[in-house]
């Protein structure tokens, strides 16, 4: 199903359901090839917040309960695998839903069954997720009496909460045409993703390594941890997705968020693709493609590869996050229409140096390069391109298997539907790993096979010296192209520089690039982003450069 986003999918899901409606007297759930599973009434819904620094959930109510549930679901053994897999917003709520694939359980003393389905909400126009499961009765003869749901865990620094509650449910089991295909489809997913082994395997796998060197403790708080993961010589290992009543039980399906993972993995990518297709991409003028930047001066000589370096020398204050920061409740970040974030992207600092000269860190940056480059590849490619789907997601990830879920990208509430570019992303933790691997042991080439420019894609990766970026942040860090990197020569003790790629994201979201093609990364929401012991600990595996002292 190409281009199904979360701002389209709710049509999608409405139109299939429409199509396939509930019949009396339906055989058991458990005999049927699929299912559609809806929610009725609440019943009652309890939460607690923990956390709630925007006053999100300051109605006195707390969290009122989920979105609406209208999912259909095909049967592949005891799996529940749904139809839509990405992102479904909706016209009633401050949530959007992603349902992953769950299962059939055998109930206790009787031949009902419980279908238990991992979910999580992710925030509208933002980028927070919250998770949580949700069983649902159905009955013995295709009812069901009650569903109930928990959330107990999340990555958003800035909104933390428990909830629980009761709905009535509906179930109906159908055939539904193309079922095999989406069964073949989530065979070929789950046979794709790497090797998965339990991070304490470090140990007996590498003897001398340390398992706790990944996911530290010391660096970053585990209270604060969602996920991390280590990949080295084809095999992925993993932690638990801890939550506040235990472990997670569907860590393999858990949507993780991107916040600036995007700016690298959407952005950085997009343009690789477009200078590969379409030469002279990186150096297209932003006020040329972009109207309303056009009569702006401040715009005047700053190119697309410029906003992607964060470099354009338009700011308020060059002091590190000062402008980011103030943003935070700005037009830009709230609007939900193309119109408006664009409007604000252009007007909300003026021009205080050269550009190309100058890193300030500002997200409404690559907003406008993702508009700029929409615009630029229209022009030369077709006016129906869309930045997302043709340029990433069709040529990259669906060649590389990647799971549905990164299918969609977080867009503008309106016709305009402009991918954000800079964050919306949602990733499995095998397709974080299995990125990783392409970017950094795969040169960022598909089975083999060039596909983004190789001239970027080397100063991006610290491969060109002359290339590196700018300073960004602290002494030992560049910017270049929505990627960081740092030179981890004075950590470990190098006899020459030895930088290292570092993707990174609001809240406490890392993936880092290691120079000896293993991958490190975690998700954690407490504001922290270290991540030297992992390198240390890596270092010791396999060394990442000449002269480097013993992991520590």
């Amino acid at each position: 199903m190409r281009g199904v986003t979360s701002a389209a999918s709710a049509a999608v899901v409405g139109a299939l359901l429409a199509a396939w409606p509930a019949a009396a007297g339906s055989a058991p759930p458990v005999a049927a090839d699929a299912v559609r599973i809806t929610l009725g009434d609440a019943q009652d819904v309890h939460s607690e917040v923990l956390i709630d620094r925007f006053g999100m959930l300051a109605d006195g109510h707390g969290f009122a309960g989920l979105p609406p549930f209208d999912f259909a679901f095909v049967r592949d053994g005891n799996a529940l695998v749904p139809l839509v897999r990405t992102p479904v917003a909706n016209d009633v709520s401050g949530w959007e839903l992603i349902v992953s694939p769950g299962r059939w359980l055998a109930g206790e003393g009787s031949p009902a069954r419980r279908a238990e389905i991992p979910f999580a909400l992710k925030e509208r126009n933002a980028d927070c997720l919250h998770y949580g499961v949700l069983s649902v009765d159905t009955g013995t003869h295709g009812t069901s009496a009650m569903a109930g749901f928990r959330i107990a865990s999340e990555t958003c620094q800035y909104l933390q909460f428990n909830a629980d509650g009761r709905y009535r449910a509906a179930v109906a089991a159908r055939t539904l045409p193309g079922r095999d295909a989406v069964i073949a489809a989530w065979r070929a997913e789950r046979a794709a993703r790497l090797p998965v082994r339990p991070i304490a395997a470090l140990a007996s796998d590498y003897p001398g390594t340390d398992p706790a060197a990944f996911g530290s403790a010391a660096e970053v708080d585990p209270a604060a941890m969602t996920a991390y993961g280590f990949v080295i010589d084809g095999r992925h290992y993993v932690s638990a997705c801890g939550t506040r009543d235990g472990s997670y039980a569907y860590c393999d399906s858990m949507p993780l968020p991107s916040y600036s993972l995007a700016k690298s993995l959407f952005a950085g990518l997009a343009l690789m693709r477009a200078e590969y297709l379409y030469p002279g991409a990186r150096g297209a003028p932003i006020a040329g493609l972009v109207d309303a930047c056009r009569g702006n001066p401040a715009w005047q000589g700053v190119s697309i590869e410029h906003a992607l370096d964060m470099a354009t020398g338009n700011y308020a204050s060059a002091t590190p996050a000062a402008d980011e920061d103030a943003a935070i409740a700005s037009e830009f970040f709230l609007a939900e229409e193309h119109a408006a974030k664009v409007r604000a992207a252009c007007n909300s600092y003026a021009r205080r140096a050269a550009p190309g000269t100058r890193w300030v860190y500002h997200t409404s940056d690559t907003y406008l390069a993702g508009t700029a480059l929409t615009a630029y590849i229209r022009q030369h490619g077709g006016p129906g391109l869309d930045l997302y789907d043709d340029l990433v997601v069709a040529p990259l990830w669906k060649p590389l298997g990647l799971s549905p879920l990164t299918f969609a990208t977080r867009r503008t509430y309106d016709a305009a539907r402009q991918p954000f570019a800079g964050w919306g992303l949602s990733f499995l933790r095998d397709d974080i790993a299995r990125l990783g691997l392409f970017l950094g042991r795969d040169r960022g080439r598909v089975h083999g096979k060039t596909v983004l420019d190789e001239a970027l894609f080397a100063a991006t990766m610290q491969r060109d010296a002359a290339d590196r970026g700018l300073p960004a942040d602290f002494p030992g860090m560049r910017y270049n192209n929505g990627f960081r990197a740092l030179d981890v020569a004075p950590y470990l003790g190098c006899s020459e520089p030895t930088w290292v790629p570092v993707l990174s994201g609001f809240g406490g979201i890392i993936v880092i690039l290691l120079p000896n093609d293993s991958v490190y990364y975690y998700f954690s929401d407490g504001g922290q982003h270290r991540w030297m012991a992992a390198a240390r600990a890596a270092h010791g595996i396999r060394p990442l450069c000449h002269g480097g002292r013993e992991a520590a």
